[in-house]
């Protein structure tokens, strides 16, 4: 694409990355671009850290009829009926709790106890070479949190907003995992700039 092309509108890139969800594509992706890095020399041997941070959704108004069924892992009546309906609800972000410190009061006292602030969303979870700050491995499933990669956080948040405003895990998971191959993108720039000024 040069400068002077049309940009595409909303509505292609989202039916783009649609159709990048519906073939499972992120993990090829990934790692294609993967081994675009080891063939650059960023080879991942100086060790891992692991981290995860939320992801935020769009929140459900549900009734309490509904998220009875929906904890019982099944569709709503109402929504059986009303297929455009159904199409809007995540059933897969989940509620949890966020923990954050108290802050120190106008006297100068800090609160005995941290908040617990309640978020809708989904996880995402990263693995970054220690060297490079590359990320290496992602995904929205569980894992152990070992360490902290804030930075790495910080910087998607800041450049894509990292706001999941698809439906579904599925989606979910093509949208962080795009996040994520374009911070890659913008990393490894960054070290080649800084590789041919030394």
């Amino acid at each position: 694409m040069e400068l002077s092309d049309r940009v595409p509108d909303a509505k292609t890139v989202w039916l783009f990355r649609e159709r990048l969800t519906q073939v499972g594509a992120i993990d090829v992706l990934f790692n294609q671009f993967e081994m675009i890095l080891r063939n650059a020399g960023y080879l991942p041997m100086s060790g891992q850290i692991l981290d995860a941070t939320l992801v935020a959704a769009p929140r459900q108004r549900n009734t309490t009829a509904e998220k009875a069924d929906l904890r019982a892992g099944r569709i709503p009546e109402d929504w059986q009926n009303k297929p455009s309906k159904l199409s809007h609800k995540d059933r897969q972000a989940r509620w949890t709790l966020k923990f954050t410190k108290a802050k120190r009061q106008e006297d100068g006292s800090m609160p005995a106890t941290d908040l617990a602030i309640p978020f809708f969303g989904y996880k995402s979870h990263i693995a970054i070479d220690r060297k490079f700050r590359l990320i290496r491995k992602s995904n929205a499933g569980k894992s152990v949190i070992h360490s902290r990669v804030e930075h790495v956080f910080a910087d998607q948040k800041s450049q894509t907003g990292l706001f999941i405003r698809t439906v579904g895990i599925t989606r979910a998971t093509m949208r962080i995992g795009l996040a994520n191959i374009v911070y890659n993108m913008r990393r490894f720039l960054f070290l080649q700039r800084i590789n041919a000024a030394a």
